[in-house]
């Protein structure tokens, strides 16, 4: 559930083992977004993260997004990471 990433990826920097789940589960979502891409058709997976996205920026997007709709934290986490870079960096058709 994205209940728990949120909480990891809102833990205090000095909680380093939260905040290394918080950063693994993102760049695994991320390199299936990846492989599904590559497999298929480049954007398909509704997100383009620019070349130049830190791995912080990219944890802000999805951290945001998180905060901003508590309401659907019980959904699937992975889901959840997809439509929140999305939202933020969506592919040009």
């Amino acid at each position: 559930m994205a209940t728990k990433l949120y909480e990891d990826c809102s833990a205090p920097l000095a909680n380093l083992f939260e905040r290394g789940l918080c950063y693994g589960y993102i760049d695994a979502v991320i390199a299936v977004r990846g492989i599904i891409e590559t497999v298929m058709t480049p954007g398909v997976a509704g997100s383009c993260i620019p070349p130049g996205a830190t791995k912080d920026q990219i944890r802000d997007v999805v951290v945001s997004h998180l905060r901003d709709h508590p309401v659907d934290r019980h959904q699937d986490a992975f889901g959840l990471v997809i439509k929140a870079l999305k939202a933020v960096w969506p592919c040009r058709q």
